[in-house]
């Protein structure tokens, strides 16, 4: 062990030892390994390859990682430990055909092959890449190297686009030869098992179904319609001025003796050169007939940075609503009124 310990140091690597059976104490390492894994199975996946190569594939992929910026050091891995940007230029597709050029000092004669047909598994040092011949199962280091990114493991290719004047004119040859053999046809044609579906018009389409909250509001706005009271009030102002100005009136004094039962605020002197943030009423009126007013504050006047810092939310969570309710079942003539 202190060979090891040594060797990590001389290597600038600070060392820093953990319980065992802890993977969570190693957080860092842990979540790169999971980026790392996900990484190669992508591209496993992605290329068809053997699942053997499970090994390249994550070399190759803390080669590119290496190479990424990095929001906590500002610049990539590579160029924090080396000093020097990295290049990406060499980078290829993991997984496609590549053909490794076979140097003559290997023996080649003059009437061999002078490549061979293998896979990128990974890469070695700028240029050198790391070559994958599944017919031989040998890994070859060569700089000298023809990549074909359409083709894989598993022979898929992409799609080179369709050639579409060609396709127009093999339609209109065909058109013409269905015409010409329709005039010439005297027989009943013959019928054959086909079934062949039609898409519907755009106007026909199904559209989306809303989902249940959708439905709620939609169901809400109607009702509100057909009873007239749509129109809700935008102020005090226009409350005041309506025809039932005094339901209002009775709304808005119960809110503010709710306000001031809960002591929701505590007044105080108003500091100078300070922006104060304005208030509003919300005036509605639910499905039962009852008028509603709720006083709320234009908390979206406000800028982050110039007027807060932290933002807070009162989410209870399950276990706590869940004791308050046991808590209230043993005391009789006691109810939740606003949670």
């Amino acid at each position: 062990m202190g060979d090891m310990l040594e060797y990590i140091k001389s290597q600038g690597i600070e060392y820093n030892p953990t319980a065992g059976y802890s993977p969570q104490s190693n957080g860092v390492a842990e979540r790169m390994n999971r980026t790392l894994f996900k990484a190669a199975c992508t591209m496993l996946d992605a290329a068809g390859a053997p699942l053997e190569l499970w090994g390249e594939a994550i070399l190759a992929t803390c080669h590119i990682q290496n190479r990424l910026p990095s929001r906590t050091l500002g610049k990539t891995p590579h160029e924090a430990w080396t000093g020097k940007k990295p290049t990406v230029g060499h980078i290829r597709k993991w997984g496609c055909k590549a053909y490794r050029h076979i140097n003559k000092k290997t023996g080649r004669k003059k009437l061999d092959k002078k490549s061979m047909a293998g896979f990128l598994v990974g890469y070695e040092s700028g240029n050198i890449y790391r070559i994958y011949h599944p017919t031989t199962k040998e890994f070859k280091v060569s700089r000298d190297v023809i990549f074909c990114e359409n083709e894989f493991f598993n022979a898929r290719q992409k799609d080179q686009g369709l050639d579409l004047e060609g396709m127009d004119a093999g339609e209109n040859e065909m058109d013409r030869d269905i015409q010409t053999d329709e005039s010439h046809e005297t027989t009943t044609p013959m019928l054959h098992d086909q079934i062949v579906v039609q898409s519907l018009p755009r106007h026909q389409e199904s559209s989306k179904a809303p989902n249940r909250r959708t439905r709620r509001q939609i169901a809400r706005a109607f009702k509100a319609m057909l009873k007239g009271n749509w129109k809700w009030p935008r102020n005090y102002y226009e409350a005041m001025e309506a025809d039932d100005a005094k339901q209002w009136e009775l709304a808005m004094k119960k809110e503010l003796d709710s306000i001031m039962k809960n002591k929701t605020w505590t007044l105080v002197p108003r500091p100078k050169d300070a922006k104060v943030v304005k208030s509003r009423w919300v005036l509605r009126t639910k499905d039962n007939g009852m008028y509603k007013a709720c006083f709320c504050a234009k908390g979206f006047a406000q800028r982050w940075g110039e007027d807060y810092d932290e933002t807070f939310a009162p989410v209870a969570k399950y276990t706590s609503i869940r004791t308050l309710l046991a808590l209230l079942a043993g005391r009789k003539q006691k109810s939740i009124r606003r949670m």
